[in-house]
């Protein structure tokens, strides 16, 4: 994955979290806010030519289903550069790690 995707996926994690907690108020992710935790997940991406994301599914699940769709909602706000650093071009759709943050 290129630098500019992971700096863009690491960006949004605090407002994904906020995303989260709004959305679900199981004791699950209660019990995670108690401790400061990691949580990875993977996206597949898709941008048109003028790098706005027009489709985002769950590669790899965080495991719950409420973080899931706040990152999904998330990565739908996000911009993309459409070429590499060398100059050529991304493929339209990529996978995209991102981790997100939980607890203190």
């Amino acid at each position: 994955m290129e630098r500019t995707w992971i700096l863009a996926a690491r960006a949004t994690t605090v407002a994904m979290l906020l995303l989260a907690g709004q959305a679900s108020g199981s004791d699950k992710l209660a019990s995670r806010r108690s401790s400061s935790q990691e949580i990875p997940a993977v996206l597949s991406v898709c941008v048109d030519t003028s790098g706005k994301p027009y489709e985002v599914t769950v590669v790899r699940s965080s495991g719950n289903k409420s973080m899931d769709l706040a990152a999904v909602k998330a990565a739908k706000k996000w911009h993309f550069d459409t070429t590499k650093p060398d100059g050529t071009k991304r493929a339209p759709c990529e996978d995209v790690p991102i981790t997100m943050k939980v607890g203190g």
